[in-house]
């Protein structure tokens, strides 16, 4: 009875669902989704978003994002991909897993359950903003 309870959608984990499915927020944290919830009247305690984040990752309708820094980010997008994070500004984009040569491992007799890839480095509109090499944005040196 009580595995039954687990997996029972509740109006809180809904109003998560749909949050993070409208696009509004890329990549969250807990706490931006905490946040973004208050913002839009929503009641729950952050204890409750945890929770329920974790229910919806456990059941893979969302995808969690774990090694990008040090809080988890949550992803509805559940399709196989890999994400960029700019370690300047900590956006997270998505990428093609194509671009990591999945397929030739296939090729070549692999077979791949998942892949979890996160790339790190500098984003070009930190880049642009900044006008330095990028390797010195990362070191923290400027010209």
């Amino acid at each position: 009875m009580k595995s039954a309870r687990r997996n029972r959608n509740s109006k809180q984990r809904q109003a998560i669902a749909d949050l993070l499915s409208s696009g509004m927020l890329s990549h969250p944290t807990a706490d931006e989704v905490f946040a973004a919830l208050r913002a839009s009247d929503v009641k729950m305690s952050l204890g409750t978003v945890y929770r329920n984040l974790a229910a919806l990752s456990g059941r893979g309708e969302i995808v969690r994002l774990s090694g990008a820094e040090d809080s988890d980010r949550f992803d509805c997008d559940t399709r196989a991909h890999a994400h960029f994070k700019c370690s300047h500004c900590s956006k997270i984009y998505d990428l093609p897993l194509s671009t990591f040569g999945l397929k030739k491992l296939e090729q070549n007799g692999f077979k791949v359950q998942s892949a979890n890839v996160i790339v790190c480095g500098v984003c070009p509109n930190c880049a642009k903003k900044f006008n330095t090499d990028t390797t010195k944005l990362t070191t923290g040196e400027t010209k």
